[in-house]
């Protein structure tokens, strides 16, 4: 695993601790389909939530949902349409964005979350 996919693997860990403190339920994490990946699926008061993540270590180019591209949200509602195909489900459901921005200096990190 290199530098960057730690990172990545690092921001996934502290947004599902987010997710988790704010009473979300953890049902899966790096699913993949031919379209793209959903990062994590969460469930909370029976309503499903499709979860994008995104880490940065230093905020020099802006915020690290900034750097999620108009292709990138394409592929992640292909994939969530993907989802609910392959699972045959027609709950209700948001897609968010969680932002992790990592102080590796002081090992802290502070969290966004943003609905699509």
């Amino acid at each position: 695993m290199n530098y960057n996919q730690k990172i990545g693997r690092l921001g996934e860990n502290i947004a599902i601790r987010y997710l988790r403190k704010h009473e979300y339920k953890i049902l899966d994490r790096n699913v993949y389909f031919r379209c793209g990946e959903i990062d994590i699926i969460a469930k909370k008061n029976n309503i499903l939530y499709f979860v994008e993540v995104k880490t940065r270590t230093n905020s020099k180019f802006g915020p690290p949902e900034a750097s999620i591209s108009a292709y990138k949200i394409l592929r992640f509602e292909r994939s969530v349409l993907s989802y609910f195909e392959l699972n045959k489900s027609k709950k209700p459901y948001f897609m968010i964005i969680i932002g992790v921005l990592i102080d590796l200096e002081h090992k802290r990190a502070t969290v966004y979350k943003i609905d699509i």
